[in-house]
This record gives structure tokens, C-alpha cells and sequence, in this order.
């Protein structure tokens, strides 16, 4: 819930290898955006941040569904002994 009027809803994906959204899960996404929406009665902004291991593949359901996404390399830093 951010100051510019915009809330984030984030969906997190541990994979071993890129993830493919598929038709089935993008209706599952838009679903919950709405159920979201309604229980919250808001008049924000919402969008999707999808949080991954590795980078999703860009296929034209992520393109409908996904706003943003964040991977694992830019969650955890690689600290040096």
C-alpha cells in the first residue's frame, strides 16, 4: 500500500527453472485481484508483483497479468569473506 495510491499484491514462485504462467494460473491471478479488490472495497491501484527464483518466461499470459517482477538475485546480495 504505497503513498501514490497504488497497492502491490505480490505472488511468490519458488522454481528450479524459469517459470511458464499458464492460462489456468493467470485466470487464478485475475480472480484474486478482484476477490482483493472487493473484500478491501478499495479505489487503489492494485498491481501484481510477481516475486521468482529465476525470471519468469514472458509469454502472453504473463504479459495480461504481471505488472512487475523481482527476482531472487535482487532480493539476497552475495556477501564476500
Amino acid at each position: 500500500n504505497r503513498g501514490d495510491n497504488v497497492i502491490n499484491l505480490c505472488d511468490a514462485k519458488f522454481t528450479k527453472e524459469n517459470f511458464a504462467m499458464s492460462k489456468k494460473y493467470g485466470e487464478q491471478l485475475r480472480n484474486q485481484k478482484s476477490v482483493f479488490r472487493q473484500a478491501t472495497h478499495t479505489k487503489k491501484s492494485t498491481f501484481v508483483t510477481l516475486l521468482t527464483t529465476y525470471p519468469a518466461l514472458k509469454n502472453q499470459h504473463y504479459l495480461g497479468e504481471i505488472d512487475s517482477e523481482v527476482t531472487m538475485d535482487k532480493l539476497f546480495i552475495e556477501v564476500n569473506q
